[in-house]
């Protein structure tokens, strides 16, 4: 929700357009990166980064 208002804040537009991008686009399309296995949950007493 808040990609597509930020997409359609950016382009001044309604924010179904915003919908519209999100829904049509892959993630590297829009920029986008993925987090999977950088950053693990935070567990007391051991380092933070995996």
């Amino acid at each position: 929700m808040r990609l597509a208002g930020v997409i359609a804040k950016r382009h001044q537009r309604s924010r179904a357009f915003g919908w519209s991008v999100v829904a049509y686009k892959s993630g590297d399309q829009l920029g986008l990166m993925r987090l999977d296995g950088i950053v693990v949950a935070p567990r007391p007493h051991q380092a933070w980064r995996g």
